[in-house]
This record gives C-alpha cells, sequence and structure tokens, in this order.
C-alpha cells in the first residue's frame, strides 16, 4: 500500500487536496526517513507556489531537481500507489493524474489506490460498464474524469455522475448520449474531443442539457479549414446567446457571448499562390562565388544538414544530395528556394546565394547574407529584463514578415514552434529570425521525434494554435519567460515569480499566455503596445554589450 505508515495523514490529505501544510507535514516525516518522495513534496510545493504567484524561486534548479528525483524513483511510486495503471503523473508530491483502462479499474476496484487522485482518464469505456465504474470509491474523490473512446451498446434510464465530479472530457460524438443518460448534470466543465459540427449536440446545450455549465472547451480541432470552421461560429453564437454566462474555449482562446464573433479571426488566410517549382540557384541574389569555411557550428536539426559559418560572418546551410530524389525535389534545394523567395526584411536573415553542387562530388549548399550573429543557444541565458524585452521585441518584429512571406508561398501552418537556433542576435545588437527548415526536417508522422531533436524556445504550440495569430502570440510569451528563466517554463508561470523585479512583465506574459488573450491581447500591435509600457527596453548596444558579455561567459 502507498505510505503505509502514514495512513492517517495521507487519508487527512485526500480529505483536504489543496491543504499544501499537510503535504509538507507529511515531507517533514518522509524526509525523517530519508525517504526522497518528501523532497518531491516540497520541490513540486514550491513549484506550484511559484506559478500561483505566492513565491519566488529558482525555477530553473527546482525543475532540474524535480526531473531528477522522477527519472529515479517515478517507477517505485507509480507501482507503489497504482501498480494497474499506465500513467500516473505526480503533482505537488503525491499522485494526481491516473490514467488507466476501465478494466484494469475495475478489476483492481480502485481500492488500492489511496492518494489524492484528482484527475482520473479512463480508456477503453463502454457504456454498460459506467454503472459499475460510478460506484467505485475512486470516483467519489476525484474532481476530473476524462473518457476519450466512450463507446459501446447505449444504456437506458439515467445515470449520475457523482457530484464531486465536476470537469468531464469526452468525445463529441458522445455527447448527445451522456446529455440524455444525465452524466452532465454536475458538470461546470466539459471539454469535446471533435473535429467536425455538431449542430444537433450543442443545440442540446442550448435547451439546457448541463444545466451547471460554465466553460466548454474544444479540443483536438487541429485541421484549420477557412470553409469549415466558420461554420461553427452560428451555433456557438446561439449556444452563448441562449447561456450568457458560458465561456467557449476555441483553438485555444476564450470566448463568451460578448466576442464570440471573432472566434474565426484565428484562421489564417486561404492559399494566396502555389510556389514554383524550379531550381533555387535561379534566385540567386548574387553570384555564389568561392566561400572559405571558418567553423562549423551545431543546430538541432533532424537531418542531414549541416551548418558552418563562413569568413566574414555569413552561414551555410550544406547537404549531400539523396540519390533517390531529383535535382529539383532535394530537400535542401526546396528549402532554398523557400528562402530566397522571401521578400529582403530588416528582421530576416537573408538567403543570398544557392550551390546545387556536382553531383556525387559536392554537396549541395544555400549562402546567407554576411552579418556575424550567435544564436541563443550560443549564448548564455538568462538575460536581464531589458534585455529579453528587446529579444522578444525583435522576433515579434520578425515572426511578421516571415509568416507573411512563408503563406504567399502557400505554406501554412507556421510557427509551430520557435527554436534558439532559429533567433539570431547580431555583434551589432540587432535580432534576426532564419526561416525555418521545413522539407529538411522529419515529416509529420514522426513529429514528436521531430520535437525531441530541437532545442524549443519555450515550448512547441498545441497543433491547434499551429500558424494562427494566438499561436505567435504564445510563442512570443514562452519566449518571454524562457529569457528570464534562462530554461522552458510553464505557462502558468509569471515574471515575478522568477523574480519580484519582473513584476511589470507580468501583464504582457499574462496577455500573451492567457486564455483570455482575446480579450486582454487581440494581435500583434497590441503586444508591440503592452511591451512599450512593461519597463525599459535595452538598446541594440546595449543588447550588443550584453552578448558579448555572454558569449565570453559561455565559452
Amino acid at each position: 500500500m502507498f505510505l503505509a505508515e502514514q495512513h492517517e495523514l495521507l487519508l487527512q490529505i485526500i480529505e483536504h487536496p489543496d491543504d499544501d501544510q499537510l503535504r509538507l507535514v507529511l515531507a517533514d516525516r518522509l524526509n525523517e526517513q530519508s525517504d526522497p518522495l518528501g523532497e518531491l513534496i516540497t520541490v513540486q510545493c514550491a513549484l506550484e507556489r511559484m506559478v500561483q504567484g505566492r513565491a519566488q524561486g529558482d525555477w530553473r534548479a527546482l525543475k532540474a531537481r524535480e526531473a531528477a528525483l522522477v527519472r529515479r524513483h517515478g517507477s517505485v511510486w507509480h507501482q507503489s500507489a497504482a501498480p494497474f495503471a499506465r500513467g500516473l503523473t505526480m503533482k505537488r508530491g503525491l499522485p494526481h493524474t491516473l490514467r488507466c483502462s476501465a478494466d484494469a479499474l475495475l478489476v483492481d476496484g480502485g481500492l488500492t489506490v489511496l492518494a489524492p487522485i484528482e484527475q482520473l482518464n479512463l480508456e477503453h469505456v463502454d457504456y454498460p460498464q459506467l454503472r459499475e465504474l460510478v460506484r467505485l470509491p475512486l470516483l467519489q474523490r476525484v474532481r476530473a474524469l476524462s473518457l476519450p473512446d466512450l463507446g459501446g451498446p447505449l444504456l437506458l434510464g439515467r445515470l449520475e455522475l457523482p457530484r464531486n465530479i465536476v470537469r468531464l472530457s469526452i468525445d463529441g460524438a458522445a455527447l448527445q448520449p451522456c446529455a440524455s443518460l444525465g452524466l452532465l448534470e454536475h458538470v461546470s466543465e466539459l471539454e469535446l474531443r471533435t473535429t467536425w459540427l455538431m449542430d444537433v449536440a450543442l443545440r442540446l446545450l442550448e435547451l439546457g442539457a448541463a444545466p451547471r455549465l460554465e466553460r466548454l472547451a474544444f479540443a483536438h480541432l487541429h485541421r484549420r479549414d477557412t470553409q469549415r470552421d466558420p461554420e461553427w461560429r452560428a451555433p456557438l453564437e446561439r449556444l452563448c446567446a441562449a447561456r450568457p454566462g458560458l465561456a467557449v474555449e476555441w483553438r485555444g482562446i476564450e470566448y463568451h457571448a460578448g466576442n464570440i464573433g471573432q472566434l474565426t479571426q484565428v484562421l489564417e488566410p486561404d492559399r494566396l499562390d502555389e510556389a514554383p517549382l524550379l531550381a533555387a540557384s535561379h534566385l540567386n541574389r548574387e553570384p555564389f562565388g568561392d566561400v572559405v569555411e571558418a567553423e562549423p557550428f551545431d543546430r538541432a536539426l533532424p537531418s542531414r544538414v549541416e551548418f558552418v559559418r563562413l569568413e566574414g560572418g555569413a552561414l551555410m546551410a550544406k547537404a549531400w544530395p539523396d540519390r533517390s530524389l531529383g535535382p529539383l525535389q532535394q530537400p535542401l534545394q526546396l528549402d532554398a528556394l523557400t528562402h530566397l523567395m522571401l521578400p529582403p526584411d530588416p528582421h530576416l536573415l537573408e538567403a543570398r546565394a544557392f550551390d546545387a553542387g556536382e553531383k556525387g562530388v559536392e554537396p549541395m549548399r544555400l549562402r546567407y547574407e554576411s552579418w556575424p550573429s550567435r544564436s541563443l543557444f550560443e549564448l548564455q541565458l538568462p538575460v536581464s529584463p531589458e534585455v529579453a524585452l528587446a529579444l522578444v521585441q525583435g522576433i515579434a518584429r520578425g515572426l511578421v514578415p516571415l509568416r507573411a512571406g512563408l503563406l504567399r508561398q502557400g505554406l501554412l501552418g507556421w510557427p509551430g514552434v520557435l527554436t534558439l537556433d532559429e533567433v539570431r542576435v547580431g555583434h551589432d545588437g540587432a535580432v534576426k529570425l532564419m526561416a525555418p527548415f521545413r522539407n529538411c526536417t522529419l515529416p509529420d508522422e514522426r513529429r514528436e521525434q521531430y520535437l525531441d531533436w530541437l532545442r524549443p524556445l519555450g515550448h512547441p504550440l498545441d497543433p491547434d494554435l499551429e500558424g494562427t495569430d494566438d499561436g505567435a502570440l504564445t510563442l512570443l510569451g514562452d519566449a518571454l519567460l524562457h529569457l528570464l528563466a534562462g530554461v522552458p517554463v510553464s505557462r502558468r508561470l509569471r515574471p515575478s515569480a522568477i523574480a519580484a523585479e519582473h513584476r511589470a512583465l507580468d501583464p504582457l506574459a499574462h496577455g500573451c499566455l492567457s486564455s483570455k488573450r482575446a480579450e486582454r491581447l487581440p494581435g500583434i500591435d497590441s503586444f508591440f503596445e503592452v511591451l512599450n509600457r512593461s519597463g525599459p527596453v535595452a538598446s541594440q548596444l546595449e543588447v550588443a554589450s550584453a552578448m558579448r558579455e555572454r558569449q565570453s561567459s559561455s565559452t
């Protein structure tokens, strides 16, 4: 049994899951016994207080220690707390989220789970199993229940969930059966996983199904479609009009009756052009000429592309051709075509010339402007608030023309992630973005592996937000927190939790990362306005000086 010697105290924690003091008493007892779980409780409670804005601390050190403890002892805690479960997530030092199949939970009875589980993710659930499941002790305690693949023969009659379950996540197709059964009676937050419009099901919510509903979220929409997505707006406008207090979360952004009409503004426009299939060298802005390689440099990219610096500071990407592909289908040739077609902009690293090389003898090479620079990865983070604001301002100024340039070529879905390698800081203190290498990276079906290779600035976006204004704002908020903390941090964290003197940056970060940013920060223009009110922004000379110091420190 999990923490059998602390049975009574554990029961108190289960009864009062929000009381950190009880958890810290448990941590003291465990520390006296040299039980590493005591340290995890202390570390994770400190992290949660930082997220809630109730404390400051060294996020980087705490997260590193948390990762080390979970890596070393996580499997032991998992087996002790819920050996039948497929997944177990610890929060504030104790089991918080449990993932298992319905059959496994019914066989175990949930009796072995003596822990403050707050969220239960149940897989492979049939409607007939619900009558048994709702009687289990575990379901009398959890607050959130996820039934992602609920199906099977429908039940007759009514079946209410325990009143303690106020958050429910189901597949969109299950909304109508769940409403008919009465499973939504006590639910205040409902998440629907769906990719298509359910007008009939939404009318049930208009007519009063889920009478206590305060928040409706849509998940797993993924594919943006400017033809189909606007079809959702009218039904959701009717729903918000019928239930004025309802908040609707669409693609990560929260709307209400007053601004639901903005719902489809997060979409990219339709494709404008098809990129011509021609040799990238036809777009060269200058002769390729002779090059002298000064030094290779490391860039995390899941491909065979190599990057080098040339004498004079220019960057060059090179790759050997794939013999199974024709000259115009080579990944680097396709990316070079994209980069050379981008209109010149002072905030983008400009591609100057492409050389296809002699097949089998020389690699293909893509050369950029002569501009000595370093990537954020090569510089030591964190940075001061003034420098962080200057860097984020430069990133934002590059995001706008880069998105526009890619859209003109019919390339949708960018940005999905920003990386430390793509943000270049010049010796002059200017900031430029390097265009993405979309063809040289792994294909979409290996997205998770692809992301593991990268060095993200912040976190990758949820696919629902890729290529949208809201996604761009999210990445800018992520970047600000990363620059201040030195590592990617929780999107719930405020700058003031990293250091009290960062408090003036809280509105900017919160405006970028809050689900309510449709009201607080509706676009990039608003971002610049809030940034300029957030405090002094380092000059280009000050950025150059700070970067020189960090470059010498990192080397």
